[in-house]
């Protein structure tokens, strides 16, 4: 019975740790340069995942830290046009605020993302202002993505498809997520490691 719980107790902290170390992982940020606009059209960026991810949050540009004066539809669609995952940032301060974007995780679709390209986008309005233009050297992009191009698009909710050549942008929209399958923490290992060991020790004692 004691071996059991030895067991167990093992099991259930190993669990406990792997759930911490996925941490979520904002896709992309900046430290300096660009400049900021509005308008009433589709904005975002593509990107391509060298690795599978899970998307946790979609966020959008909180240019003043202080809540966004209107609600974001925010949407992450596939090479060919299909929209993936879907979530809306509310106005105000409702949103998580997490560095320089407030986010929601009230998602649906698909989130777990294979390999691939996607294009990240939501419907900017005059009240709240986008980021562009910003040089490569200065953005944090997560390792699991790769930026490919500022992507534009319509009036309405949709893939957008244009580009307007921008060296870094439209930051409008942003996601956050964790890996896909993620790898056990060392520490991990080593508690799987000791309960193998408690159970070696037990049956020992017995015999």
């Amino acid at each position: 019975m004691r071996v059991k719980h030895v067991a167990a107790a093992c099991l259930l902290i190993s669990s406990m740790i792997a759930q911490s170390a996925l941490a979520n992982i904002i896709a992309l940020d900046w430290t300096t340069g660009g400049g900021s606009g509005a308008s009433s059209l589709m904005r975002g960026w593509a990107f391509s995942t060298v690795a599978a991810i899970q998307v946790t949050d979609l966020g959008w540009y909180d240019a003043d830290l202080d809540g966004l004066n209107s609600s974001h539809q925010v949407g992450i669609w596939n090479e060919v046009g299909t929209l993936m995952a879907l979530g809306t940032v509310a106005a105000g301060t409702t949103g998580t605020l997490d560095g320089k974007f407030r986010y929601t995780n009230s998602l649906t679709g698909v989130l777990n993302l294979g390999i691939g390209n996607f294009v990240i986008a939501g419907l900017s309005t005059f009240n709240d202002v986008t980021f562009r233009n910003i040089p490569l050297a200065n953005t944090i992009i997560a390792t699991q993505i790769s930026y490919i191009e500022d992507r534009v698009g319509g009036s309405s909710f949709g893939a957008p498809t244009d580009t307007q050549g921008l060296d870094v942008g439209y930051f409008g929209p942003n996601f956050k997520f964790t890996a896909a399958e993620p790898v056990p923490a060392p520490a991990t290992l080593a508690l799987f490691g000791l309960g193998l060991l408690g159970l070696g020790w037990s049956k020992r004692k017995k015999a």
